[in-house]
């Protein structure tokens, strides 16, 4: 083999002077860039491993590192290795007393589970797979946030936050949602809320009833798309919009039928509502059915404005009812003082009796017709009805009135039908029916004029019709007519008179006898009608013969007890005049003296006397065995039902009206 050459054997290269320091130095400056390199990355690691430090300590969010200790594969036990300062503050656990031990040495005493926590984040130092979690820690009592990953094999990190408080606010919202949840459940209101383009968002019951629909087929959708009446939608949808774009809340009416179309009132509160930032996203709203609130309160505005109405037409009445008493009681008094200087044969003195007596039966109709009417509308009156023809009733009471219509040149008709009109109905009570509505056709119908009377038969019922070419109505005067104390005309003076009580009564006893009344009219000038309607009554039975005619009443005796000295000398005249004999007695002791000294045939009592009642007097007469023939006769101004039982039980056999009618009168002392 080939011997190889030593080193030394070798030749050297020659070089050139100098090369080698170069390279030689060249390397050292290498080396001395290399180093401070290294010491500056060092200081560079130093000063991020301080900051990090830095960071690390006052993150505001707890941090530990923690080795798990393994048997096998299963976790038993993990270490805390490093905690920041916040996982003091968020723990409230000591760092010293954590660091380096394990959790089983830190949390013996404690409720938790070790064992849960060891296994859960064991498994992520073991598998890498990082876990989020909530959990609450009994002792605590707080709540925390984490999130656990693996750093590097065998250990794991876990950032954690304390979250108690919003828990605890979440908590409350759950509590405060069920709550509101529960409140709108039960609610009789309509609760929603909708959107900026108002879609319903929430629907409580209320709602979803008010609709009809379920409240899947609410959310989503707008008015326009749910409700049944497409003008009430866009109607509603304007509303809203306006508070929203205003901002303001505001309070509002709506009409808004049910589901099953019947009209309601709903009053809505709604106010708008905003985000973070305050910008309107929606609106809130609140509707309550008030139907029956209005129709209570529009019944009572127009009970009030009746009231208002009656009160007006009151104090009317009053001032009409002045002046209507002043005229007839100024002729009267005129009269009085002319038959003291006149020669009572004399033609003044027999002007101013007829002046006397035509006033007297114009004040006795005024009381008559206040009294009707308080009567009629208490209920008080008491008809005595009887089968009657109105033909005849109709006729009669057209010729008592003739003179009325002759003097204020109207002409008056009477137009009736062939055969009777049977009815049931107190004579006395239709024949003021007619007379009544004769008289307001004689006050509103010029001279010149025509009034006629219709009777008949019209739809099964028997009809009166009054029909006048006279000043006529408006339409809103055709029902107030017939209203108490109404006038139909200002404008005349009251040179027509009355009190307005007229068709008031007409209306009133017609409703008596089952009847109704109304009026037509064409508008002013043009006349008018007032219709009377009654029930038709079978025809009746004939009867058997031709009435007996009463015998004529002969002269009786008549025992008057009536405290006002006028009133009982007038009547003690008048009847001394029909052959009468007359005594007067002041009062009811006088009275009852001389009923027991002239035992008369009639005793003609005053109720209300000085000393004693008329009551008291009629039971000492019905006690008084001589006295047992005598008729009695109450005299009263009360006449209302419970006086005449009164006058009854006190022994009484007949009542009179004050001033009595001289007819009714002189017909119970004929069957006395």
């Amino acid at each position: 083999m080939p011997e190889h050459p030593s080193p030394r054997s070798i030749p050297s290269i020659p070089r050139e002077p100098g090369a080698e320091e170069d390279r030689a130095r060249a390397r050292t400056e290498e080396l001395e860039r290399t180093v401070d390199e290294l010491t500056r990355a060092e200081q560079a690691l130093r000063e991020s491993e301080a900051k990090y430090r830095e960071l690390f300590q006052h993150m505001t969010s707890g941090f530990t590192l923690c080795r798990v200790i393994f048997d096998g594969d299963r976790p038993v036990d993990y270490v805390h290795e490093e905690a920041n300062l916040a996982f003091e503050t968020q723990t409230g656990l000591s760092r010293d007393a954590v660091l380096g031990r394990r959790i089983t040495e830190v949390l013996p005493g404690l409720r938790e589970d070790p064992a849960g926590w060891i296994e859960l984040l064991g498994n992520v130092a073991r598998t890498g797979a990082p876990v989020h979690y909530e959990r609450h820690f009994a002792d605590l009592d707080r709540w925390y946030e984490a999130t656990a990953y693996r750093p590097k094999p065998g250990y794991f990190a876990v950032f954690f936050s304390d979250v108690t408080e919003r828990k605890r606010t979440e908590e409350r919202l759950r509590e405060s949602t069920t709550l509101l949840r529960a409140i709108s459940d039960t609610s009789g209101d309509v609760i929603f809320a909708k959107d900026r383009d108002g879609r319903m968002r929430f629907a409580n019951p209320g709602a979803v009833a008010l609709v009809g629909k379920p409240a899947a087929e609410l959310l989503g959708k707008t008015d326009l798309e749910f409700l049944a009446d497409p003008a009430v939608a866009r109607q509603i949808m304007e509303t809203d919009g306006r508070i929203m774009a205003t901002g303001a809340p505001a309070e509002v009416e709506e009409h808004v039928p049910d589901s099953e179309g019947r009209p309601r009132v709903w009053l809505s509160r709604k106010t708008p509502y905003r985000d973070a930032d305050g910008n309107v996203i929606g609106l809130l709203g609140i509707s309550r059915d008030i139907t029956e609130r209005k129709r209570v309160g529009d019944a009572l505005r127009e009970a009030n404005d009746r009231l208002r109405e009656a009160d007006r037409r009151k104090d009317e009445f009053i001032s009409v009812l002045s002046h209507e008493l002043r005229n007839p009681l100024a002729p009267i008094l005129s009269s009085i003082q002319l038959l003291a200087r006149a020669a009572p044969d004399s033609p003044q003195a027999a002007r101013a009796r007829e002046v006397i007596h035509r006033q007297t039966e114009h004040l006795t109709r005024l009381v008559d017709d206040l009294l009707d009417v308080t009567r009629v509308t208490r209920g008080k009156i008491q008809l005595q009805p009887r089968r009657l023809d109105l033909r005849d009733v109709a006729r009669r009471t057209c010729d008592d009135h003739r003179a009325i219509f002759d003097a204020r040149g109207i002409a008056l008709h009477l137009d009736t039908v062939p055969g009777a009109i049977w009815v049931d109905g107190d004579p006395t009570r239709l024949s003021q029916i007619v007379g009544n509505l004769l008289q307001n056709a004689a006050k509103f119908t010029p001279e010149g004029g025509t009034v006629t009377v219709h009777t008949g038969v019209a739809r099964g019922q028997a009809e009166l019709r009054v029909r006048d070419d006279g000043v006529g109505m408006e339409a809103g005067e055709l029902e107030r007519m017939f209203e108490p104390f109404a006038q139909a005309e200002r404008s005349l003076a009251r040179t027509r008179g009355g009190l307005g009580l007229g068709l008031a009564l007409v209306r009133g006893l017609a409703e008596l006898h089952g009847g109704t009344a109304h009026a037509r009219s064409e508008g002013p000038g043009r006349g008018a009608e007032l219709v009377v309607t009654l029930p038709l009554a079978p025809t009746p039975e004939a009867e058997a013969g031709p009435a007996r005619e009463r015998d004529a009443p002969t002269g009786r005796s008549v025992l008057i007890v009536e405290d006002n000295l006028d009133a009982g000398q007038s009547l003690a005249d008048l009847l001394e005049l029909s052959g009468h004999r007359v005594a007067l007695a002041r009062d009811g002791r006088t009275g009852i003296a001389l009923a027991g000294e002239l035992r008369p045939d009639v005793v003609l009592c005053d109720i209300g006397l000085p000393d004693m009642s008329g009551f008291d007097v009629a039971r000492a007469l019905r006690a008084d065995e001589r006295l047992r023939r005598t008729r009695l006769v109450a005299l009263s101004g009360y006449a209302q039902r419970e006086d005449l039982e009164k006058a009854r039980e006190a022994g009484f056999d007949a009542h009179l009206p004050k001033p009595p009618p001289l007819e009714r009168l002189e017909a119970l002392l004929g069957a006395s």
